[in-house]
């Protein structure tokens, strides 16, 4: 019998985001700008009543005690000319992922070929969107923006090989090769205020692009 557990230090996570008005020339600009931060240190362990050994498909760790860590840094400026709104935007992201010395873990992945490895990877993401209001009430938009996810621990780092046993059999296989994803998404629809609330109605066509090997 096999039962699981997690555990997640996070030790750091924070953000700060401001803004800023100001004009240029007769044309009001809105800046955004910040940036949050996180670092975890994570792990996960399997108890069963049934396990003596830390041996071949006996895992006591699906996967490696890991240090997580996460960037992003934005900036956004909502530029009004009349009644037209040109909102660029840029934002960076990175993340490491560093797996630690375990020896449970790593001569079970090792002698199944799954050794821990290190990932680490960042991007540039843009965004751009044009609004027109016509009325409170009428203001048609059009935006691109481009996305970021980056792989979790869980997905680089993890092997456990359950199969043969009767009634529970499975296999749990990372990808030491997984990259982060990117996506590129299009958007046009209509925005508008009627007295207290506002409404929304929009199209989306996303486009992924999938960096994962």
């Amino acid at each position: 019998r096999k039962e699981s557990s997690a555990a997640s230090d996070v030790y750091k996570r924070q953000g700060v985001m401001a803004e800023s008005s100001f004009t240029v020339g007769g044309v009001k600009n809105q800046l955004v700008y910040g940036f949050d931060v996180s670092r975890s240190q994570l792990s996960q362990q399997a108890i069963g009543t049934s396990w003596t050994t830390c041996t071949g498909t006996q895992y006591c760790e699906l996967f490696p005690k890991t240090n997580y860590s996460i960037f992003g840094a934005y900036v956004q400026d909502d530029i009004r000319i009349g009644k037209l709104s040109v909102i660029p935007g840029l934002r960076y992201d990175s993340y490491e992922l560093d797996p630690k010395a375990s020896a449970r873990y790593d001569a079970q992945a090792n002698a199944n070929g799954q050794p821990a490895v290190r990932s680490k990877d960042n991007a540039l993401s843009p965004r751009l969107a044009f609004l027109y209001e016509v009325t409170p009430a009428f203001v048609p938009y059009a935006q691109y923006a481009r996305g970021f996810r980056a792989p979790s621990p869980h997905e680089v780092n993890s092997y456990f090989n359950n199969v043969g046993v009767p009634n529970q059999s499975y296999m749990q296989i990372a990808n030491p090769n997984l990259k982060a994803e990117t996506s590129n998404s299009y958007e046009i629809g209509l925005r508008g205020k009627v007295d207290l609330a506002d409404s929304c109605l929009l199209y989306t066509s996303p486009s992924p692009r999938d960096k994962r090997q």
